[in-house]
Formats: structure tokens, C-alpha cells, sequence
């Protein structure tokens, strides 16, 4: 087992408080520079969430290994695939609600179902939907990344890192309008390879941890000043350029300089809070994953019923969607539980049959 490993924790409860700022400031973008400034400054979770599931998922393995690919697929893959597929088809529904209430002949039934199924395959269930489509295909090349990794890992990681880099780069000047890619159907972000080097830096990290972290541990205030350069460059390029999307170089190295520079912060702070929030904080890190599948519907429905103007609005719809996500969450959870519970004492009776 690694050594720290309380500080991913942090890590991964971090990048999902943050991922639920980017999504309740959007609306905000337009309203001057501080609303622009509050929706970029967290877009290192993005990034951070995929760095932290390479991270993961290579520890998994190391611990437990996978005896081959199909154990993968089914042990590891699936848990991805199958809660996407669920909730694309409840977001596509939530989306629809007018349309199936309306009522529907045969024909309005076939358009009906080719939109569930184009949502499923493009990740247009709803706006966060794509980037879990982005971790079913980076969980899908794991095992040939892991290998590469393992073979030579200079090599692979600088493969990953121009293969990113020339696909972010080329997202990035046809937002700009200088070039127009062809239309594929899906949107580019929405592709694993512009999402390829941050998680093999994630996987990287799982292995060289202890020497990447002691070296930042000497520079502290290199690894600081970094962070707030990249912060401010990330800030003040949307004003002027308007590329808003996670996918871009700038934001890519602001997720790696925000892991140093976070570490390190929470290498300190573990050793100050209370066992309480300390467990609450682990609460929010091992429901991560249902955190980013839930905020949206909870800031949908606040949306509805109170318009949050203002940026104190904008503080007030962050705090109360932080809050109505995690009891959705412990609800949800509680329901699973019962579910579970009602399956073995049902397998119970019929054994003892």
C-alpha cells in the first residue's frame, strides 16, 4: 500500500466539489469579469477527476489484480458503463418529460428512442453526461495503457503527452475559427485522446508518488507561484480569446500543478481537522463518482424554483446544491442498502426451501 494515501481522498472530494462550481457559476459567465473568473478558477476539477481516476484504478490493480481482460471488464469497466447507461436514460427522460407526457404515436416513438440511443453513444444525455462517456473509454485502453506504462515509461508518457497536447491544440484553434474540423458526429472534447496524458499522469503518479511529491516538497514556493500563474493565464485567456472548455493546454497543466500545490496543502491539513470532518470529507471523496451523476439534476431543480441573482445567488445555489447532492446521495444509498438487504433475506428464504 502507498504511503499519504488520505491526501487523494482530499483529492478526489476536491475535484468533485470543484466540478459542481464550474456547473452552478455557468450561468454566471456572462455577468462580468468576477462571474467569468469564479467559473474558471475551479476548471482545474475536470482534469483533477481524471488524473485521480488514473491514480485509482492503477492502485486497484496493483492490489488486485486483474487476471485478464474480461475479469477487467467486468470487475472495473462495467462499474462505469452500466451507472452512465442508467443515468443517460433518466437524464434523456428528465429531458423529454413534456415530449412522454404529451402522449406519442409509432413514428414519434422511433425519434424518441434514436434520441435515447444517440445520447447514449455520444454522451449528449445531458451537459456533464460526455465526460463519463470520456472515463468508459479511457477504462476500455487501461490495461494496454497500463502495459505501455510498466514497458517503458518515458516513452509512453511523452506519447501521451503529444498525442494530448495535438489534440487539444487543434480543439483549440477551431474554437477560435482559424481551422474547421470535420464534423464526427460527436464532439471532440468528447474523445479519449485529448483526455489521454492526464490519466496516464494520474497512473504515473500512483508510481513514482513519494518521488514526485518530495521534489515539490523542496520547492514549495516554485510550486505556489506556478499555480497562481497558470490560475490568472486561465482566468484572463477566456476573456479575451472565449474558449471556455476544460479541454484546452492551459487548463491541462493547471490540473497537474493543482495536485502538487494541493498535496502538499493537504499533507497539513490531515493533521488538523477533526475526526468528523475528516470523515465527512471521506464520505464526499467515496461518493465522488455519484456527486458528478447527481449536481446536475439537484442545481436543475433549484434553478426552477429560485433564480439566485447575484453572486451571492451564485454562492447560495453552490452551498444548497453541495448540500441537496450529498442527502440525494445518502438517500439513494439508503435505498441501495434496503434493495440489497431485500435480496439476500429473499436468497435466505429460498435456500432454506
Amino acid at each position: 500500500m502507498i504511503k499519504r494515501v488520505k491526501e487523494i481522498a482530499y483529492m478526489r472530494a476536491f475535484a468533485a466539489l470543484s466540478i459542481i462550481m464550474i456547473h452552478s457559476t455557468s450561468g454566471y459567465i456572462n455577468t462580468g469579469f468576477l462571474g467569468s473568473a469564479v467559473n474558471q478558477i475551479p476548471r482545474f476539477g475536470s482534469p483533477l477527476f481524471v488524473m485521480m481516476s488514473g491514480f485509482i484504478l492503477y492502485h486497484i490493480e496493483l492490489n488486485r489484480p486483474s487476471v485478464s481482460y474480461l475479469y477487467f471488464f467486468k470487475h472495473r469497466f462495467l462499474k462505469v458503463a452500466i451507472p452512465y447507461l442508467i443515468w443517460t436514460v433518466f437524464y434523456t427522460t428528465f429531458s423529454l418529460k413534456s415530449q412522454l407526457l404529451g402522449g406519442f404515436g409509432t413514428e414519434q416513438l422511433a425519434g424518441i428512442f434514436k434520441i435515447y440511443l444517440v445520447n447514449i453513444f455520444t454522451g449528449t444525455g445531458y451537459v456533464h453526461l460526455y465526460f463519463i462517456l470520456i472515463m468508459i473509454q479511457l477504462y476500455s485502453i487501461f490495461p494496454l495503457l497500463k502495459r505501455s506504462i510498466e514497458k517503458n515509461i518515458t516513452v509512453a508518457i511523452a506519447l501521451t503527452v503529444f498525442i494530448s497536447l495535438t489534440f487539444q491544440m487543434l480543439i483549440y484553434i477551431h474554437r477560435l475559427g482559424i481551422i474547421t474540423l470535420p464534423d464526427l458526429g460527436i464532439a471532440y472534447a468528447t474523445l479519449f485522446p485529448g483526455w489521454l496524458f492526464i490519466f496516464a499522469f494520474g497512473i504515473l503518479l500512483r508510481i513514482k508518488l513519494d518521488q514526485i511529491t518530495d521534489f515539490w516538497q523542496k520547492r514549495k514556493t516554485l510550486c505556489l507561484l506556478s499555480w497562481l500563474t497558470l490560475m490568472v493565464i486561465a482566468v484572463f485567456e477566456v476573456r479575451i480569446t472565449k474558449v471556455e472548455i476544460s479541454l484546452r493546454p492551459v487548463i491541462t497543466l493547471y490540473g497537474v500543478f493543482t495536485f502538487f500545490t494541493f498535496y502538499l496543502f493537504f499533507e497539513k491539513l490531515k493533521n488538523l481537522v477533526t475526526p468528523g470532518t475528516d470523515r465527512l470529507i471521506e464520505w464526499v471523496a467515496n461518493n465522488s463518482f455519484e456527486v458528478y451523476l447527481v449536481h446536475p439534476f439537484i442545481l436543475n431543480m433549484l434553478v426552477i424554483f429560485y433564480s439566485w441573482p447575484g453572486y451571492i445567488g451564485a454562492l447560495g445555489l453552490y452551498m444548497f446544491a453541495v448540500i441537496f447532492t450529498c442527502l440525494s446521495i445518502l438517500i439513494l444509498n439508503w435505498v441501495r442498502w434496503q434493495i440489497r438487504a431485500l435480496s439476500f433475506k429473499e436468497a435466505g428464504v429460498v435456500d432454506s426451501k
